[in-house]
């Protein structure tokens, strides 16, 4: 029994000897190794911001005496359209020259676009729908509706423009127009204001949202088929193209994701009076913008990506297929490179790694 003692003793020691360098060398290679990718993600970081591709917002505009408002933009023809809160729909070339101009008689709220014709849709608080051949600025149609317009989405295939109309504090109309005609083809009632309607992917639903907080996906006729609620009154709504996801944003400052049968995915509270939201074609990026001049992107998860502040109210954040803009309520236009949010992702994920560096 002692000599049993013994050779254990004898063991344990050289064991533990045995062991501990070789721990060692395993953290110390380790970390080598994340030194090493360091160096090399910090060498591409560097490489991307002296290439000037972590830039994500410039300060960019047209006229001085315009107040925008909404803007869109023709990529094939090159030009980008322009309407004002001070009642006026402009276009310009690629470099910044006025092609046409139109006076109108009420502030633009919505604008649409028809590429196969090459028709500017306007819609606008003095209750008109103004239609404009997009490279002369020919008003091509003017439909008076009952109310003013709040929202407008389009059916490229079908030729059928979404329309969100209020008439009254208590009467509201959704509709659905023919392009070429004005001819009603559907219309909704109700007795809630709606700041917002779109088309589902298909073209064969609608979802709005109304200013008592409630998100609706509905059927042409008006069917509801789902309903959702939000933290406050409805202000603007986006649907993803690719996946009919839904994303709105309220009065309140809360910003919910829901799928296309309105199950909530997230919900993410952002400091102020929210004013817009939008996301790009594929849902990669989600975009919000406030009263106080904050600009919000974040990712399809709900991560924030990218924010900042400026000093006027945001009214709508564009996605392009090549160019995206914020646009505020003054003469402020910003330029807006959704590609490089990727490159903002690399340069934090250095910062994450240098922090386990340090830990480890």
């Amino acid at each position: 029994m002692v000599a049993g003692r013994k050779r254990q003793s004898s063991v344990l020691p050289f064991e533990m000897k045995k062991d501990a360098p070789t721990g060692g060398i395993k953290k110390t290679m380790i970390v080598l190794s994340a030194v090493l990718m360091i160096l090399l993600a910090t060498a591409v970081a560097a490489n991307l911001y002296a290439a000037g591709q972590t830039r994500i917002f410039w300060k960019t505009g047209y006229d001085d005496d315009i107040q925008n408002s909404r803007i869109l933009v023709d990529e094939d023809l090159g030009i980008t359209f322009l309407g004002a809160y001070n009642n006026a729909v402009r276009a310009y070339d690629g470099d910044g020259n006025s092609i046409w101009s139109a006076q109108i008689s009420g502030a633009v709220e919505s604008m649409a676009y028809d590429s196969e014709r090459d028709w500017l849709i306007v819609g606008s608080q003095d209750r008109n729908i103004y239609i404009y051949e997009a490279t002369g600025g020919a008003n091509v149609n003017t439909y008076t509706l009952k109310g003013r317009v709040y929202d407008l989405d389009y059916d490229q295939a079908g030729g059928r423009l979404l329309v969100s109309s209020g008439v009254s504090k208590t009467k509201h109309e959704i509709l659905v127009l023919d392009i070429e005609t004005g001819e009603e083809l559907n219309k909704i009632s109700m007795k809630k204001v709606s700041r917002t309607a779109k088309f589902t992917p298909d073209k064969q639903h609608i979802v709005y949202g109304t200013n008592q907080g409630r998100v609706i996906l509905c059927d042409l006729e008006g069917k509801k088929i789902a309903e959702q609620k939000a933290k406050g009154e409805l202000r603007s709504l986006a649907v993803v193209e690719a996946n009919g996801d839904v994303v709105t944003m309220d009065k309140a400052g809360y910003l919910h994701k829901f799928d296309k049968d309105l199950n909530e995915l997230h919900k993410i509270e952002l400091l102020g009076e929210g004013r817009c939201v939008s996301t790009s074609a594929d849902g990669k990026w989600i975009a919000a913008g406030t009263r106080e001049g904050d600009i919000h992107i974040l990712n399809s998860a709900g991560e924030s990506q990218f924010s900042t502040r400026q000093e006027n109210d945001v009214s709508q954040i564009y996605f392009g297929e090549k160019k995206s803009y914020v646009v505020t309520l003054s003469a402020d236009l910003y330029g807006f490179d959704a590609e490089r949010l990727e490159n903002i992702g690399i340069i934090d994920a250095v910062r994450s790694l240098s922090v386990y560096v340090i830990a480890a």
